[in-house]
């Protein structure tokens, strides 16, 4: 309802102004310009509604009012009537006036447009944020790792430490035992050599008791045979 009465109210606005108009239309010949290529692209500047026409001029028959902000494609300048040629993203054609055109987009537009690479460029920290908190993520788990590593290290070094330390003690127990083992040699050696003397000592005392038994025999057969020839020689002396 409210775009009806402000379509009529600049429907009272442009037939107001329409004899002007005719008179401008009467009194100079149409100069019409092509666009300059089909990229040429116009926006309904910052105004509430423009007429779309059937063709250039006020008289023209309206087919459709344009919102501000509506995008269109230029055909064709008519500079003379000041009405461009455009065709909207439908592709429909008309007439409207250039004076409410403009070439860049309307701060509604731009608004729009504004808040949407807004809402992508916070899409993309949101994403960037995320990643960063996986790569620092990441990170802490790479530095723990690193820090078990370096236990895991720390750990075999000080085994590795003690293996040569055990090591070394193996081989100075294998040093200590064979001096040991020389030396047992040699008290083995001084053994046979005692156990060899201790042969002929024993041999020898052998002999030696031996003899004092033969000896001991022999004294104690004379003594017990002295008494008697004693005896006898005092029994042969003259009485």
């Amino acid at each position: 309802m409210m775009h009806k009465t402000l379509y009529a109210a600049f429907t009272v606005l442009t037939l107001a102004a329409s004899p002007a108009a005719l008179l401008a239309e009467t009194a100079a010949p149409a100069t019409t310009t092509p666009a300059a290529a089909a990229s040429d692209v116009v926006y309904v500047d910052d105004v509430i509604w423009i007429a779309f026409r059937d063709g250039k001029g006020e008289s023209s028959s309206s087919k459709a009012v344009l919102p501000s902000g509506t995008r269109l494609t230029v055909l064709e300048r008519d500079t003379q009537t000041g009405y461009v040629q455009v065709r909207r993203d439908s592709g429909e054609i008309g007439w409207v006036q250039q004076r409410y055109l403009s070439d860049k987009p309307t701060a509604d537009l731009l608004l729009a447009d504004a808040q949407k690479k807004l809402e992508q460029a916070t899409a993309q920290r949101n994403q960037l944020q995320s990643q960063l908190n996986e790569l620092k993520q990441s990170q802490h788990s790479e530095k723990q790792g690193s820090n078990s590593l370096l236990q895991e290290n720390q750990r075999l070094k000080k085994e590795l430490d003690e293996i040569r330390n055990i090591s070394k003690n193996e081989v100075l127990l294998h040093h200590t035992n064979k001096q040991l083992n020389q030396q047992l040699d040699m008290r083995t050696q001084e053994m046979v050599e005692l156990e060899k003397q201790n042969t002929g000592l024993s041999a020898r005392l052998y002999g030696f008791t031996i003899g004092a038994a033969i000896i001991s025999l022999i004294a104690g057969l004379y003594i017990g045979a002295t008494p008697k020839r004693r005896e006898k020689n005092w029994r042969m002396l003259p009485g």
